[in-house]
Formats: structure tokens, sequence, C-alpha cells
């Protein structure tokens, strides 16, 4: 697996667009953004945030990791040192696990620095999520309820919910997350 610069997000998007015979209007009108501001990205004048690229990835039918990896075809192992950290608008540093974004599983890592949230809002998306706390203490918000997570805790809930995570210990958390379909 090969990490991928922000000039080439917008030749992804577009060759997955076309590859689905789909127009900039209609892409525009499926991940509510305007053509402008997807005809942009395409060209490389703007980096699109995680946001968008979640938007996209839900209109063009494809994880949302998928925009920031290429694949090689076998990937079976993905080795510690080898993986691929994804920047995100948030103090976590999210690292891809799963060697292959091709199947129906995702793992990512996420190391959460102290007092710090993986996102300032609840974020909902598609699918089931688990998440195992390696390291440290941590709140999970799944809608309106609170949960104490602390090392060797497991959650699952349905991702359509809008969650997020907390770290409420005295040293950075380390949460490994399954999620299904991949995001």
């Amino acid at each position: 697996m090969k990490q991928r610069t922000d000039g080439d997000i917008g030749n992804v998007i577009r060759r997955i667009r076309k590859s689905k015979a789909m127009t900039v209007s209609e892409l525009a009108g499926a991940a509510s953004m305007s053509p402008s501001y997807i005809s942009q990205m395409e060209r490389g004048l703007i980096s699109p945030s995680v946001t968008a690229l979640h938007q996209l990835s839900e209109a063009l039918g494809v994880p949302t990791f998928y925009f920031f990896v290429e694949e090689d075809k076998m990937d079976i192992v993905v080795r510690a040192q080898e993986r691929k950290v994804i920047d995100v608008d948030s103090s976590a540093r999210y690292e891809l696990v799963s060697p292959s974004l091709r199947r129906n599983m995702q793992l990512v890592q996420c190391i959460l620095p102290v007092g710090e949230s993986t996102r300032s809002e609840p974020f909902p998306h598609k699918g089931e999520e688990a998440a195992y706390v390696v390291r440290g203490r941590v709140i999970l918000t799944v809608g309106d309820h609170e949960h104490v997570l602390e090392v060797g805790d497991c959650a699952q809930f349905e991702a359509a919910l809008p969650h997020k995570y907390r770290n409420i210990g005295e040293e950075e958390a380390v949460i490994l997350f399954s999620m299904s379909p991949p995001m």
C-alpha cells in the first residue's frame, strides 16, 4: 500500500466519478456540494476536508480511506512500521491497520492525546463500528449516551448513530476500531 499525495486525490475523485458515468453536477448533487467545489478538488486547486471526502465516498460508493492510499493487488499483511497515517481535522492520529480496503471490514488505530476528542461533534456513518481500548481511558458518546471505556473494554454499535470518543485519562489513549463496511 502506498500513500497518495494531495494532488492525486483530485485525480482519484475524477477517475471514480467517470468510471461511474457521473457528471460533475450529478456528483455534486449526490454529495451535497457545489459543482465548482467538485471541479476545484478534481483539478487539485483545493484540498478537500475529511468531511468532504466522507460525503464523496458515500456518493461514489467507495471507502473514505480509498482516497488516501493506493493499493497493491496482493496486500495481505501490513507491518506496524508501514501503516499509513490518515490526516484528519483532529488532534487524533489515525493509522490504517488493515492491509486492504477491498474487503468488508476495516481496522484503524486511533491515538488520542489527553483531553482531546476524535471530533468536535459526534459523527455518524454507515455500518457497524467496534472499538477496543488498547491503552488509556475514554468516554464514548453514542447518541445521547456516554460510556466510560478502559483498557480491555470493547464497544460495538450501529455507526449511523452520531458518536465520538474523548480521552479522559492521564495518558495518551489508543483505540482500535473495526468498521464494516469500510468508511
